[in-house]
C-alpha cells in the first residue's frame, strides 16, 4: 500500500464529483429560480426540488453511503463493484453545497440580461455561454471549489462503499 496511489484516487475523486457536482448544481437552482417567478403550482415544485435536493444534508455521510449501497444492491450485485460507487455517494453530499452557492446568484440575476441577449437573436446555447455563465462567473467557481473540498474530505461514504482486496 503506497500514499501515492490513494493521494491520487482522493484527488480523481474529488475533480469528478467537481466536475458534475457543478452541472448538476446549476440545473437545480436554475430549475427552482425559474419556477419561483410562474404561477402557484410551478412555485411548489420549485420548493418540492429546492427540499429533494438538500434533503442529504439531513443525513450523515455513511447513511449515504449505506443508501446508495443498500439502493444499488436491489438492482444488481454486479453494480456493488463499480468504481464510480463512492463518485455517487460524493455527488449526492457535494450536491447540495453547490446548489446553495448557486441558487441565491440566479435569483439575484437581471433577467433583462436574458431577454437582451434573446431578443438580439441570440441562440439559447450561445446565451447560456455568452451571458448566464459570465454573470454567474463567481459563483461557479466558488461552487466547484466547495464540491471539490467536501469530496476531499469525504471518507465516511467511501470507507463504506469501496471494495478492494488491498484492504
Amino acid at each position: 500500500w503506497s500514499l501515492i496511489p490513494a493521494l491520487t484516487n482522493t484527488v480523481r475523486f474529488a475533480v469528478l464529483t467537481m466536475l458534475i457536482a457543478v452541472p448538476l448544481a446549476w440545473l437545480s437552482a436554475w430549475s427552482v429560480s425559474t419556477l419561483e417567478t410562474q404561477g402557484r403550482w410551478p412555485r411548489l415544485y420549485a420548493r418540492l426540488l429546492d427540499v429533494l435536493v438538500m434533503l442529504p444534508l439531513a443525513l450523515s455521510a455513511v447513511m449515504v453511503g449505506y443508501g446508495v449501497l443498500f439502493g444499488l444492491s436491489h438492482l444488481s450485485t454486479t453494480l456493488m463493484m463499480v468504481w464510480w460507487l463512492p463518485l455517487l455517494a460524493h455527488l449526492v453530499i457535494a450536491l447540495p453545497f453547490a446548489m446553495r452557492v448557486l441558487l441565491p446568484a440566479m435569483r439575484s440575476l437581471d433577467k433583462s440580461y436574458l431577454e437582451v441577449a434573446r431578443t438580439l437573436g441570440a441562440s439559447p446555447m450561445k446565451t447560456l455561454f455568452r451571458v448566464h455563465v459570465p454573470l454567474l462567473r463567481g459563483p461557479l467557481i466558488v461552487a466547484g471549489i466547495l464540491a471539490f473540498a467536501i469530496s476531499l474530505g469525504e471518507f465516511g461514504a467511501t470507507w463504506l462503499l469501496w471494495n478492494t482486496p488491498d484492504w
